[in-house]
């Protein structure tokens, strides 16, 4: 089934404009923290002035390897496994 979206089609407009600035505001948010991050070397905080103003941690995260579950102990992986539904909203870029 479909939707004539006519009636908010500047709602359309506005969402690709905003996705597309969000897009580059990424890259730039990138490309400054790495130089951050390399001005940084190893230390963990950054200062402007004495101002403390950035803090890079090194941090410990436990996660489950869920490759090697599946292959390790595929029926257990099975059991926890659940299937959800989703509904993906997608803009559709014209060819």
């Amino acid at each position: 089934m479909s939707t004539d979206l006519g009636s908010v089609a500047h709602f359309y407009a506005v969402l690709e404009y905003v996705r597309t600035e969000r897009a580059k505001l990424a890259d730039m948010e990138a490309k400054a923290r790495d130089e951050i991050q390399n001005a940084m070397g190893d230390n963990e905080i950054g200062t402007i002035e004495g101002r403390e103003v950035v803090r890079w941690c090194r941090t410990t995260r436990r996660a489950v390897d869920v490759t090697y579950l599946k292959q390790a102990y595929p029926d257990i992986a099975s059991a926890c496994t659940r299937t959800t539904e989703i509904r993906a909203f997608r803009l559709v870029v014209p060819e």
